[in-house]
């Protein structure tokens, strides 16, 4: 800071000098120009004053010049002068004032671009923290010059820091670091910002950073106090880092400091670090050291100790902090006795959970503690309300308020009162805790007291009064851990879990929620999942249920809770896996919990739907033993029959037919008291049908399905189990039993919920026993009377081809219209629409082979395509080789021809068959013309390529031809042409039979 102001003024003194100067040299060309020019020569007497740094005086001067002149050209810089110069002996409001005018009034000061660094300083001294921020930043963004800049910087990493903003004030000060190294200013020119720098590393916890940033500078540079400070931070850093040596070389130059206090803090340090890796010799020399320091000062010895246990005691290290308070109470004898080693001793106690023995030590102490004792009787009033020991309780914490009023402690009374009020609340006194509060004000502890308030209002039933305090707290401390645990409560008690949901997103959104106690971290995750799971968000829920049962040993009989709703939540949402293991283990753990038989039953759900149907019907079972342990009700005795029942529909899965009807017999024997049985009673009944089915035992399945109706005449299982018995008839092929079975159904049911299935069966069974029209009949009557029945495409497809063995085309031809009409896309895919075009060319007197070429060729878009020219050479060869209409087969293979170039194959083929068509009209020559196209064609065709019957083109089609044109030539008499011919097929195909044909022709032939 002294840097930049002695640069500043340096500038500036500068800057005027120049104007002396050249004034002075004016004068001496001029004359007495300016000999009047009085108003200068004042304000360059005031200017002397001011970089003498007499600044009283300058302020004298500056006054005279401005009340002598305030219109001259150098009024305006007089000001400005004159606010540095206020500053500059403590008169920050005076000063503050004369900036604000000159940043308003007196624009025309070459040094208006300044106003705003002075005027943020004075408000960085004043606390005025946003403000100054305001200035520092518009300056680090646009500075005059760079010096301002640099100690803009400076301020606004100081500001941030005052703000708590500790990782921009660590960002501003690293921009500053950065800035001087390229003005090449050495770091330890400002030693202030190296200590802000280190102190936002160590709140920041790093120490890479500070070991780099130590490293940079050059200690010698600096000061004793600031370089010691340093060291002492720079140790620490190395031995975080692992530098051990480094750390404590640094250490141990400062254990030797002239200043008691360093090289208290560095053996401090020291003797940590030896304890924490057990070095026992090191610890013993250190703590010599230590004594030797502080020989002469046994207050000073025992405050030593008694800081090293306090800080043993809060990193939770309780067995040295004993050691430590225990020094101390040494050192200090009878004679200096007080309360704070006491506490510490109890405390630990007390968090090793003996709470008892940490309010007997105290009590213990009592007698033999000089001085103040207020702290004492809290603590021990503190540990009697936990022992829940009210009348104890209330003496000692009326005792603390007693002190604390006499001695002024506003806040230990307070905090007694609020500890009172709370042992009155817990004895079920809840006015006179609510006065108690009432009478504190709104002064220290004002969390503490409405939080105990809030809990009043809460045990008071006044919920909405507990809401709003437990609010109001949170807009002191957003982080109060009890008033948002306490908010969750209310909404939990209340059933209010979509607000609980919101209320703990926004928990987890403001604070780390690993800094809570572990009762607490439980009590948040049991609260927060379960809300997730009952709401629905089953997958949500999962994870704080997790968090909850790992914290087991601090939930009690909630742990229990938060496992059944884990478990419920992975069945909620589909992991079954999970699900079955984590249920089946809560029903183990927990076989007398009230949601055992909810766990149970879930559990074979979950293993069902995994497959594991054995473990399913195990759980099923032990669901069902649950529900009959309990107290005789409706609601269990449904229960009971409810798992049994599930039990016996997933023994047959596994084949235990005869297990699974003694659980259906079981289930439908449960009778709640004063009724006759369950709603699984005759459900029970019906599924054993389906049992016997699954064992194939038909006959015993019919019976089981009579017994339904002849029990249960009434119940709609009753109609299921009527249609049931023609079903498993029918699957059975007992034909005849199936349309008796169906007949009965009908004349009972006939507008039943099955009648349209009955009929379909009927009609099929009928079809089976070959009474083809009674079938009919049945399905005519299905097409008429049901027209949304799930069985009317099947109906119309039987329907139609009944029809057809009947040779009744018309009838045939129209029900596939119907179903086209119907079913589109469906009967298309059946293949409908193939049949009924193929039913066109029958009616045409086609015959049927025939007709579905013909649609398999239109089908697949005529011989455009290769399907297509398969389809029309199959037709080619019919007409050709079985009808009458061979010029119809020539005219298709002739299209086939004309896709030579991009089909060979085909094309031989179809040669082949324009060949045989000549020949069978005996004109031999065309004949034996389109044998050779047909074996010129082949030859073309790729290697592999097939005929429409699966022979290769090319060494069965090709010789093929071959001889049939040979045999065309020496038709016509043409022996020498059909040597040739026989020749060539020697030549390419030896080993052809037809060649073998071939050459007994001719030998025949001659």
């Amino acid at each position: 800071m002294l840097h930049f102001f002695v640069t500043l003024i340096q500038k500036i003194y500068l800057y005027n000098m120049r104007k002396i100067l050249l004034v002075l040299i004016l004068g001496g060309i001029w004359g007495t120009a300016f000999a009047q020019n009085l108003d200068r020569e004042a304000f360059l007497d005031a200017e002397v004053r001011f970089m003498g740094g007499n600044y009283s005086l300058a302020l004298e001067r500056y006054d005279e010049f401005i009340r002598a002149w305030p219109n001259s050209p150098y009024a305006a810089d007089a000001r400005y002068r004159r606010a540095v110069s206020l500053y500059r002996l403590g008169r920050k409001d005076e000063a503050y004032e004369a900036f604000s005018a000159i940043e308003a009034r007196y624009w025309s000061t070459k040094y208006r671009a300044y106003v705003p660094f002075w005027m943020g300083v004075i408000e960085y001294d004043r606390g005025e923290y946003p403000k100054a921020l305001d200035h520092f930043n518009a300056l680090a963004k646009k500075p005059p010059d760079q010096d301002t800049l640099v100690q803009s910087l400076v301020y606004l990493g100081k500001t941030y820091a005052a703000l708590e903003q500790y990782e921009t004030a660590e960002e501003t000060f690293e921009t500053y670091i950065s800035t001087v190294k390229k003005m090449n200013i050495p770091l330890e020119s400002d030693p202030s910002v190296l200590l802000f720098l280190s102190d936002m590393y160590d709140k920041l916890s790093e120490p890479e950073k500070m070991v780099s940033l130590w490293e940079e500078i050059d200690p010698a540079k600096l000061d004793t106090p600031v370089r010691e400070q340093l060291t002492l931070r720079a140790a620490g850093a190395y031995l975080q880092t692992g530098e051990q040596v480094k750390g404590i070389a640094l250490y141990e130059m400062l254990e030797n400091s002239s200043r008691r206090d360093v090289s208290i803090a560095a053996l401090q340090h020291l003797l940590e670090f030896e304890q924490q890796r057990g070095n026992e010799t090191a610890v013993s020399t250190i703590v010599i050291k230590v004594e030797n320091v502080l020989r002469s000062d046994p207050k000073a010895l025992a405050d030593f100790w008694l800081g090293l246990g306090s800080n043993a005691f809060h990193a939770g290290k309780y067995e040295l902090a004993r050691d430590y308070f225990i020094r101390v109470q040494a050192i200090r004898g009878d004679e200096g006795y007080s309360e704070d080693v006491p506490v510490f001793l109890a405390e630990i106690i007390f968090r090793e959970g003996d709470t008892a023995r940490a309010y007997q030590t105290l009590a213990d102490a009592e007698s033999r503690v000089k001085g103040d004792k207020t702290l004492l009787y809290i603590r021990m009033g503190w540990y009697s309300l936990l022992l829940e020991n009210w009348p104890q309780a209330r003496d000692s914490l009326n005792k603390a308020v007693s002190l604390a009023d006499e001695a002024g402690k506003k806040d230990l009374a307070d905090l007694a009162r609020i500890y009172l009020a709370y042992g009155l609340y817990r004895s079920n006194q809840a006015d006179p805790a609510l006065s108690i509060l009432g009478s504190l004000g709104d002064e220290p502890d004002r969390e503490m007291r409405t939080l105990l308030s809030a809990e009043l209002h809460k045990s008071l039933g006044q919920s909405e009064k507990a809401l709003e305090e437990y609010s109001a707290i949170l807009e002191i401390s957003p982080s109060n851990v009890h008033a948002r645990l306490g908010i969750l409560l209310l909404y939990f008690d209340k059933a209010q879990y979509s607000q609980l949901i919101t209320a703990a997103a926004e928990m987890e959104h403001r604070m780390d929620l690993r800094l809570l106690s572990e009762q607490e971290q439980f009590a948040f995750n049991y609260m927060q999942g379960i809300a997730l799971a009952i709401q629905g968000s089953y997958r949500n829920a999962i994870p704080p249920l997790d968090r909850a049962i790992s914290l087991a040993a601090f939930g009690g009989d909630q742990v229990s809770w938060a496992e059944f709703y884990r478990g419920w939540s992975f069945y909620r949402s589909s992991q079954f896996r999970d699900a079955a293991d984590s249920l089946s283990g809560f029903v183990k753990k927990y076989p007398s919990h009230p949601q055992g038989y909810a766990a149970a039953y879930l559990a074979a759900w979950s293993y069902s739907r995994l497959g594991e149907y054995q473990n399913g019907a195990a759980m099923a079972s032990q669901a069902a033993s649950i529900a009959r342990s309990g107290q005789p009700s409706p609601a269990n005795a449904e229960a009971e029959a409810r798992a049994w029942y599930l039990e016996g529909t997933l023994r047959p899965f596994f084949s235990d037919f005869r297990g699974a009807l003694t659980a259906l017999d079981k289930a439908g024997a449960v009778k709640a008291p004063g009724q006759q049985g369950t709603s699984y009673t005759i459900r029970a009944a019906f599924e054993k049908g389906t049992v016997y089915t699954l064992a194939g035992q038909i006959t015993e399945a019919d019976r089981a399905y009579e017994m339904v109706i002849r029990n249960f005449p009434n119940d709609p299982l009753a109609e299921e189990a009527a249609y049931r018995r023609g079903e498993i008839m029918y699957s059975a092929k007992r034909y005849s039993e199936a349309a008796d079975r169906f007949n009965t159904y009908r004349e009972k049911y006939p507008q039943g919920r099955f009648a349209d299935g009955a009929v379909y069966f009927a009609g099929l069974s009928q079809k089976a026993l070959g009474s083809t029209d009674r079938a009919i009949l049945l399905w005519e009557r299905l097409i008429s009377d049901y027209k949304t029945s799930r069985y009317r495409f099947p109906g119309l497809l039987a329907l139609a081809k009944a029809y057809r063995e009947k040779q009744e085309w018309e009838l045939v031809f129209n029900t596939y219209t119907t179903t086209l009409a119907e079913f589109g896309d469906r009967a298309r895919l059946a293949g409908v629409d193939d049949e009924a075009e193929t039913l066109r060319y029958i009616m045409a007197k086609l015959p049927e082979k025939a007709a579905r070429l013909h649609v398999a060729m239109n089908k697949a878009n005529g011989v455009r395509t290769a399907e297509g020219r398969s389809a029309a050479l199959q037709l080619a060869r019919y007409y050709i080789t079985e009808s009458a209409q061979r010029e119809i087969g020539a005219s298709l293979a002739d299209d086939v021809i004309a896709f030579r170039r991009e089909s060979p194959g085909q094309a031989a083929e179809a040669y082949l068959l324009k060949g045989d068509y000549y020949g069978a009209l005996e004109s031999w020559e065309p004949a034996a013309q389109a044998y050779l196209d047909a074996a010129t064609a082949a030859g073309d065709s790729p290697q592999g390529a097939k005929t429409t019957g699966g022979q290769d083109i090319r060494s069965a089609l090709a010789p093929e031809a071959l001889f049939k044109a040979a045999r065309a030539r020496l038709r016509l008499g043409r022996r020498d042409s059909a040597v040739e011919i026989t020749g060539t097929l020697q030549r390419l195909y030896p080993s052809s039979t037809w060649t073998n044909q071939a050459r007994r022709l001719l030998e025949g032939g001659q």
